[in-house]
């Protein structure tokens, strides 16, 4: 009889525990109990190996889709690297075109952006919508209402399709992704250019035209194109 109550117990026990991990590892939301790390969670019907961020705006589960910290990983890649994602998950990276559009195609998503200059000043850009669209749209970029510190320098690229050097879907007669030496939702050409080069701390020319001017990581809101920032995130979370 002993035996049968010991069982009974720890087999509720179990399904409890396994019900509990299910559904905390559905997102970051609860994976990371507000702790940054790479967690497991589910994307569909496979998994999906991600860097939970703490809490931003007093909002929890957030997932690090971008990140550039050093010049290690080079973002001047070509279409299909972007679409698949490259680096290192705990450092420089992109999480990729195909992630992004099939998180933001599951469930309504959020975008938090954090920008540093080598000076350690900081700011960000809060957009409450934020969506990727498929292949046949390019990876068409949508995002909603801004607010922030850093300037609302997605809104300019809102509508835009995905550029790299090697697919120039911008509205420029250039090809912005081989100009800037980067990645992006690119239009004529951009007010923001997160995967432009690294290219550490100074002055990069004065005026369009001038070698490096404007290549960098830049958020112009916030740093003019002259300079590169040290420091980006971008994140996302489920709104529902």
């Amino acid at each position: 009889m002993k035996v049968s109550y010991f069982l009974i117990a720890l087999c509720t026990l179990c399904q409890t525990y396994f019900s509990a991990a299910e559904q905390s590892y559905s997102s970051c939301n609860g994976a990371n109990q507000g702790i940054s790390g790479v967690q497991t969670i589910k994307l569909g019907n496979d998994t999906l190996e991600v860097y939970c961020e703490t809490p931003r705006m007093g909002k929890s589960g957030w997932v690090v889709i971008q990140r550039r910290v050093s010049a290690e990983e080079n973002f001047y890649r070509n279409w299909t690297t972007y679409e698949n994602g490259f680096g290192d998950i705990n450092k420089n990276f992109f999480i990729g075109l195909k992630t992004l559009n099939q998180m933001t195609k599951l469930k309504p998503h959020e975008l938090y952006v954090y920008v540093e200059n080598f000076n350690g000043k900081s700011a960000f850009a809060y957009y409450d919508s934020f969506s990727v669209g498929d292949a046949s749209s390019k990876y068409k970029l949508q995002v909603g209402t801004y607010y922030g510190t850093a300037g609302n320098n997605l809104k300019g690229h809102n509508n835009m399709m995905f550029s790299t050097y090697d697919r120039d879907n911008d509205r420029s007669t250039e090809n912005c992704a081989a100009k800037f030496t980067g990645a992006w939702w690119y239009n004529q050409c951009y007010d923001s250019n997160l995967n432009g080069a690294y290219l550490g701390n100074g002055q990069f020319g004065n005026k369009w035209g001038d070698f490096l001017y404007g290549s960098g990581i830049v958020w112009k809101g916030f740093q003019d194109f002259t300079f590169s920032l040290k420091t980006v995130y971008m994140m996302v979370r489920p709104t529902s």
